[in-house]
């Protein structure tokens, strides 16, 4: 990872929300999501004007064509910042690849302004909060469709 380090709880709730998109929002008859939580690197993406290959945390894939139809950064609270968006939102805003960015929810301001300011390209912004109990709340176009509201269990 890039930037700002994570705590392991925050790396565990960014992957759970990582594998909850992927399993009910995105694996389905028409695309296929690859993901690379934690320090996963099996779904990189080329991109020319890198020297090095970009692995966003999924990799949405047309089943038919196997063409790219979005990528997806999650972030958590300890990397909703100035560093991290230069280091990694950036480049995957300029793949040419939809790009999908999911924040905290209390974050969802903060990464507005470093958007804003860095003039990245983010397709969609959605947000996720996890309760005491363990439940997360994902806030997320569903890619074409409406918003989304989901409740997910540890």
């Amino acid at each position: 990872m890039v930037g700002s380090e994570r705590s392991p709880e925050s790396q565990d709730v960014h992957d759970r929300v990582i594998n909850k998109i992927a399993l009910t929002k995105i694996d389905s008859e028409i695309y296929h999501a690859g993901t690379n939580p934690g320090r996963k690197r099996d779904w990189p993406i080329r991109y020319i004007d890198f020297d090095r290959l970009l692995f966003p945390d999924l990799v949405v894939m047309s089943r038919r064509s196997g063409r790219i139809h979005l990528i997806c950064e999650v972030e958590t609270e300890e990397t909703v910042n100035g560093e991290h968006a230069q280091l990694e939102w950036k480049p995957f805003s300029t793949t040419g690849w939809n790009f999908t960015l999911v924040v905290p929810k209390l974050k969802l301001n903060e990464a507005l302004e470093l958007i804003d300011e860095q003039k990245l390209k983010v397709e969609h912004l959605g947000g996720y909060e996890m309760d005491p109990a363990g439940w997360i709340t994902l806030e997320l176009p569903d890619f074409g469709k409406t918003p989304f509201e989901f409740k997910a269990r540890r």
